[in-house]
């Protein structure tokens, strides 16, 4: 399939990494929302429906000019995804052909305890929705056509987050060895 990001053409192949090579040339910009467009996101995408990654992919790289993107739709590419860790934020569907969204933000946790998951789906209720943030979930975004939007704003505050959580932790680690 052809996107286009950025006025760059890209064709999408599971399990691929993507990113715009002139994205450099791009500081200052804003996405089409109006919001800051933010430098890099290395993101792995777990859902079987190919559309739906599509979207997403297409949605991020709205946001970010350095756009990394991991497609996942199967249990190997997923376990090298872990192993790896190159990634910064997990985006998984609920039901999946090979797994379920709790299995992969339990094992994206243990990987990663402060990397961002967030759960896109449209299934689950709200035992599943509390059960999820109990076990670490950051935010978890009902799939519908207008609901792409939202998860866009759900990934920047996961992100935010994260790096608030990083500095919070690093800070308080140079606090210890100066005391």
């Amino acid at each position: 399939m052809d996107y286009h990001i950025l006025n760059e053409t890209f064709i999408f192949i599971l399990d691929m990494v993507y990113f715009p090579l002139n994205i450099l040339m791009l500081d200052g910009a804003r996405c089409p929302r109006g919001g800051p467009i933010h430098r890099t996101l290395r993101a792995l995408i777990i859902d079987d429906n190919q559309s739906d990654r599509a979207q997403v992919i297409r949605e991020l790289g709205r946001a970010y000019l350095d756009l990394h993107v991991r497609q996942i739709t199967g249990a190997q590419a997923f376990v090298e995804a872990l192993e790896g860790g190159n990634f910064d934020l997990v985006i998984t569907d609920h039901l999946l052909r090979w797994a379920d969204g709790m299995a992969i933000l339990r094992a994206a946790k243990a990987k990663r305890p402060d990397g961002p998951v967030i759960m896109f789906t449209n299934t689950g209720s709200e035992e599943l929705v509390v059960e999820a943030m109990k076990e670490g979930l950051d935010d978890y975004v009902r799939k519908m056509p207008q609901s792409f939007t939202r998860l866009l704003t759900a990934v920047q505050t996961a992100m935010e987050r994260a790096e608030s959580r990083r500095r919070t932790s690093h800070r308080e680690t140079r606090l210890k060895i100066l005391l």
